[in-house]
């Protein structure tokens, strides 16, 4: 997750590069929100052929010698297995879609409270290295989508154009964000055709 300079470096870039698009604060947003009832472990954690929660790619070292030839886990060693990987279930926080590079989907926003404003970001994973990252303050609402590429130089910052956000005040207001959006950004490679991102949010905001 990212630390608090990050998250201010963020709300001073986007309020230099990026367009900013007015909130509309409504009393309940229209959309399925069932997706919150689905839940995921950390990547890399999976059931292997053994029907055992195991992790694959992102193993720390140590638990290899807790398995046996089979890739199964011993059984006297499943305790302390499950001490070091982490079989948490983490529900849903986001439903989306996007025309955005390398972007494979994700499931996840994490939210945190800055000062009167609210700062959210979608993690990348092993198949999408595109970031969605909002801001909040005021009635203003600032985007952009950040591009973490496994390609070499090829990182890079996609700003907002156009769309809207609909917020649920109320919610809001306790610290809920609950959410629908459509944004539009610029892309330099191919500017007949900008990136997109929409979807819905419903996640806790992080307090400082």
């Amino acid at each position: 997750m990212k630390q608090l300079p990050i998250l201010i470096f963020s709300i001073l870039l986007i309020g230099n590069l990026s367009a900013q698009i007015q909130i509309q604060w409504v009393d309940s947003i229209e959309g399925d929100f069932s997706f919150v009832q689905d839940w995921s472990y950390n990547e890399g954690v999976y059931v292997n052929r053994h029907g055992q929660l195991s992790c694959d790619g992102l193993c720390p070292p140590e638990t290899d010698r807790l398995k046996d030839s089979e890739g199964r886990l011993i059984y006297d060693s499943l305790k302390k297995f499950y001490e070091i990987i982490d079989t948490s279930h983490f529900n849903h926080t986001i439903k989306c879609e996007a025309v955005a590079h390398e972007f494979a989907g994700i499931n996840f926003i994490f939210c945190k409270r800055m000062g009167e404003g609210c700062n959210c970001f979608t993690p990348g994973s092993v198949g999408t290295h595109s970031s969605l990252d909002l801001t909040f303050i005021n009635d203003s609402c600032s985007a952009f989508i950040d591009l973490v590429s496994i390609m070499p130089d090829s990182d890079q910052i996609f700003e907002l154009i156009e769309g809207w956000i609909k917020i649920d005040k109320s919610l809001y207001s306790q610290g809920k964000l609950k959410a629908s959006f459509d944004l539009k950004f610029k892309d330099e490679t191919r500017p007949e055709r900008p990136l997109e991102w929409k979807g819905l949010i419903c996640t806790k905001i992080e307090k400082n």
